[in-house]
């Protein structure tokens, strides 16, 4: 009997310890899923961050139309050059030199239209300048039209004149309004809308600015820079 009630005695502390050995693994495996889900979460709102407080640099080329008119004559062999004049929200200007090289053969022809590529704008055009630099045959040129298109923007620009050799001639962009992007969380967005003017990111009182935030956008002839501008407010930054 008092063998008996040893083994029994010995069997009971054996369950109990495997119990606890398992009920402790099984914890700690609970503990490292749920450790290991909150560092995800923090992850995920860290790379979420990242992604909306960085600008990405997606290299892309502007796609630059231009129509010879169908005047009669209006083709030309010659040597033409544009230069677009671009808007930065930063408040600075620049401007891309853009190559249409009407003296390669039959390239500018009567009521023809042609198409090249040229540097990314990296902002809002506002103005098209087309130089005549002359040589070729029948230099005399009449261009219709200039149609451009960046980074999902197009500017179209009628000109319906003609150029004579050692001449230029500007268009500017028509002024038009801008739709204003959306609001951060306890903030607001103040003007922005009118042309040729300046959109301003706020957060509301006792919320402060993250670091990397648009503080303002431009709108120029219904276009924004940057195109998708956004900002965060936070009562603090560990708070985010």
């Amino acid at each position: 009997f008092q063998n008996a009630v040893q083994r029994l005695s010995v069997k009971r502390t054996t369950t109990v310890s495997l119990y606890s050995t398992e009920y402790r693994v099984g914890r700690q495996l609970e503990l490292n899923v749920t450790d290991n889900m909150n560092a995800i979460k923090c992850l995920q709102t860290c790379l979420g961050l990242i992604v909306l407080l960085t600008v990405v640099d997606i290299s892309h080329e502007s796609t630059v139309e231009i129509r010879t008119h169908g005047w009669v004559m209006a083709g030309s062999g010659s040597d033409i050059d544009m230069t677009l004049w671009v808007k930065k929200a930063s408040g600075t200007s620049n401007s891309v030199n853009c190559d249409f090289p009407c003296e390669q053969s039959d390239f500018c022809q009567t009521n023809t239209q042609q198409t090249v590529t040229c540097p990314n704008l990296d902002g809002i055009l506002w103005k098209i300048t087309l130089r005549h630099r002359g040589g070729g045959f029948s230099p005399n040129w009449a261009v219709d039209w200039v149609n451009i298109r960046d980074n999902g923007y197009e500017y179209l620009l009628n000109y319906d004149e003609w150029l004579d050799p050692g001449e230029q001639i500007s268009r500017t962009i028509e002024a038009s309004s801008c739709s204003r992007p959306s609001s951060p969380n306890n903030g607001y967005i103040s003007d922005g809308t009118s042309h040729n003017s300046y959109g301003y990111f706020r957060c509301n009182s006792g919320y402060y600015m993250v670091p990397g935030s648009d503080t303002r956008y431009l709108c120029y002839g219904g276009y924004r820079d940057p195109k998708y501008p956004s900002a965060i407010c936070c009562r603090s930054i560990s708070n985010c």
